[in-house]
């Protein structure tokens, strides 16, 4: 039996096979735990759109293994202090599959729970502390963040190279995870010189002091690493001190709150970014389906319709809602999905690879033509 499944095996005996002893006409439960308030409700909104979309058409098809599949959503607000609140909710509410947090600061600590109760996760954070973790039955579908530091060293090194570059970041397990990695891979390129490296508070206002930080180090290059509020009034309070720098930054950016506070400060801002899920060939039924719904299937919309695939595709494929046995079919790969047929390694995490760059224009982004 693979490493990655041992625990999850564990887990299945002790629950004593209960999965598998259900009347056949009981619900199978799929939890979620989503930013459904606060700055990344955005986010949130977009991942209920896909996860409810999916589970609706599978039960327009008759549900999974005869049974009507039932979505229950919490909201986590993106904060760490609700992780375990909302883990232990779910796990009450006997949800043996899960869509995990798509803040890294959630998603580590549910994780463990998700984990220790022997639910299978489909996780959509990018920390890549979570798969590192070895819990059986965690599978991420998200970029990791050492793959997205390594991507985004690599722009500023072709594209500023000689240039002086700022590391600002938050102080979120998201951010604390990705800037490390940037800055590791940013050692390893010659010509780049970062000249200022320091973290602030999120829910400042006033970045004054950090902007007359940048010009009395003659920066060229701003890369911030944490939510789009502080990153919106720390482009705008930047520009309007008359800064000409350029600004770069990580995957939370694809957020209309970015823009909503930036401004068209924020024109040119490059950050990383998922794939672009309703653009590919395999996605686009779907997004026909959205569409006529009145419906959009941007930003994260199909990377939670694919969680669903992916959970419910492994019950029918396993014939059973044993948590040992649909992990092991998840384990398998291969399973088709919006994004494609997907596998994972023996981490759990996406073979494919996810991360691009994108850029902010005009108060909507798109990939960036220079990639």
């Amino acid at each position: 039996m693979p490493t990655h499944l041992r625990t999850l095996a564990v887990c299945a005996a002790i629950m004593g096979g209960v999965a598998t002893l259900r009347p056949a006409s009981a619900d199978i439960l799929i939890g979620m735990s989503a930013p459904i308030n606060g700055d990344n409700a955005l986010v949130g909104a977009q991942l209920s759109a896909g996860a409810e979309t999916a589970v609706a058409d599978f039960n327009l098809r008759g549900g999974v293994l005869g049974e009507k599949l039932v979505l229950q959503i919490e909201d986590d607000g993106c904060n760490a202090r609700r992780a375990v609140p909302v883990a232990n909710k779910l796990i009450a509410q006997k949800v043996g599959f899960v869509l995990g947090g798509w803040c890294s600061g959630v998603d580590l600590p549910a994780s463990s729970i998700f984990a220790d109760n022997g639910t299978v996760e489909i996780s959509l954070a990018s920390n890549e502390a979570i798969t590192e973790q070895g819990f059986d039955g965690l599978f991420r579908i998200n970029g990791r963040n050492d793959r997205q530091g390594k991507l985004l060293a690599d722009f500023i090194a072709t594209h500023h190279s000689g240039q002086r570059v700022a590391l600002v970041s938050d102080r979120s397990a998201y951010a604390i995870g990705l800037i490390a990695h940037l800055r590791s891979a940013l050692k390893a390129q010659a010509g780049v010189v970062v000249a200022l490296d320091q973290s602030i508070d999120a829910g400042t206002k006033d970045f004054s002091a950090l902007v007359a930080g940048f010009k009395d180090t003659a920066i060229d290059v701003v890369t911030f690493v944490g939510y789009p509020t502080e990153a919106g009034l720390i482009v705008a309070q930047a520009t309007a001190a008359g800064l000409k720098a350029e600004f770069v930054s990580g995957n939370s950016m694809g957020n209309r709150k970015f823009w909503d506070v930036a401004g068209k400060a924020g024109q040119g801002l490059v950050f990383t970014c998922p794939t672009a899920v309703d653009l590919l060939p395999s996605a686009q039924d779907t997004v026909t389906e959205f569409k006529s719904k009145g419906k959009t299937a941007d930003g994260y919309t199909l990377y939670a319709y694919a969680g669903v695939q992916l959970l419910a595709d492994a019950i029918t494929r396993a014939k059973s809602t044993n948590p040992e046995t649909v992990a092991g079919e998840l384990q398998k790969g291969g399973i088709p999905t919006v994004l494609g047929n997907i596998s994972f390694d023996d981490k759990g995490d996406i073979l494919q690879p996810i991360w691009r760059l994108c850029r902010w224009s005009e108060g909507s982004y798109a990939y960036y033509s220079a990639e």
